[in-house]
């Protein structure tokens, strides 16, 4: 009796429920970390399921838009001879407002530009790698017109250079730029000599420099005049107002205005389909515009179709022939 006393006086009253209490809180604590770490994962997966929904939608919206695009062109050479802002790919609000409808939770915008817009930079040299000479004098004035920001670099040494990485032969032209120039590069790369892909190009090339690429406030960058497909004549009744300056010497931005309100004004929509429908503007009679540089067709578009369906955003760009049959694509990429 005695020696049962003494085992139970050296326990404390409480001490093993406590430790049970112990041990619950910490398993109820535990269990709960797990139940919202658990409900965090399962509200990710069901963001991340949705995100990738809408990211799908956005990609067969964008998708989308470049057959319409399609359909559009198509119908508008079935139907004129002759591109302006006017035919049904350049009134793009009435032409696919009914195809919009049927996407209403996505924002999508769709643009559709004639290359010729442009000027086609690989029509400067012909296939023997010699300066076709209209280009040439076309590009000399473009690049002296105080428009792009070509620094101290002399214009003709950038068309030089330009030369050279289109045309077949390894020959520097005057202070142009071959295979020796690259390869001697701190990251050197080959010389194409052969025509331009892409606009981007242009970058690899000597003398060109991002501010003459890309341009800024005050001037235009040749990003924003160089195509690198089309027959190298310019759509008078579409290019900008920087093409349109340097088509003669004796063309003003005076001129240049009163040409593009013209050209803007519906009730000379029919005038456009003459080449030399220039002649009517005030100030331009007496002008002839060289004919083989300019036109008012185009055989090439390029089309911009992005579609956001809330935080997703897809791009599609593309661009289009549309010779005597059927349009086809001869570039695309989707980002």
């Amino acid at each position: 009796m005695v020696g049962n006393r003494e085992n139970t006086r050296g326990k404390k009253p409480g001490s093993e429920s406590g430790v049970a209490l112990v041990l619950a809180i910490g398993v109820v604590a535990l269990l709960t970390v797990v139940a919202l770490e658990f409900q965090r994962f399962s509200v990710l997966q069901v963001a991340m399921a949705a995100n990738f929904e809408n990211s799908i939608k956005a990609l067969c919206v964008a998708r989308s838009g470049v057959q319409v695009a399609l359909s559009l062109i198509e119908r508008d050479g079935k139907e004129n001879t002759s591109d302006s802002f006017f035919d049904s790919w350049g009134d793009l609000e009435e032409s696919v407002g009914d195809v919009k409808s049927l996407f209403p939770d996505v924002e999508w915008e769709l643009k559709v530009t004639p290359v010729n817009a442009r000027l086609n930079i690989n029509m400067l040299v012909d296939n023997t790698g010699k300066f076709v000479p209209d280009q040439k004098d076309l590009w000399l004035r473009i690049l002296a017109s105080g428009k792009l920001l070509i620094g101290d670099a002399e214009p003709e040494d950038i068309l030089n250079a330009i030369k050279d990485w289109i045309d077949p032969d390894d020959e520097p032209t005057g202070f142009g730029a071959e295979e020796d120039y690259y390869a001697g590069l701190p990251s050197p790369y080959h010389c194409k000599n052969a025509p331009l892909t892409t606009t981007g190009e242009l970058l690899m090339i000597k003398g060109i420099t991002p501010q003459l690429y890309y341009g800024d406030e005050n001037h235009i960058g040749l990003k924003q005049i160089v195509a690198v497909y089309g027959s190298g004549k310019i759509n008078l009744n579409v290019a900008p107002a920087a093409l349109i300056r340097v088509l003669a010497p004796e063309i003003d931005d005076d001129m240049v205005e009163e040409l593009i309100q013209y050209r803007e004004d519906p009730s000379h929509r029919d005038d456009l389909g003459n080449p030399a429908w220039y002649k009517n503007v005030p100030g331009w009679a007496t002008l002839e515009l060289p004919r083989n540089v300019i036109t008012v067709k185009s055989k090439y578009f390029e089309v911009k179709s992005v579609a956001r369906v809330r935080y997703s955003k897809k791009v599609a760009s593309a661009v289009v022939y549309r010779g005597e049959s059927v349009p086809r694509i001869v570039f695309w990429k989707v980002k």
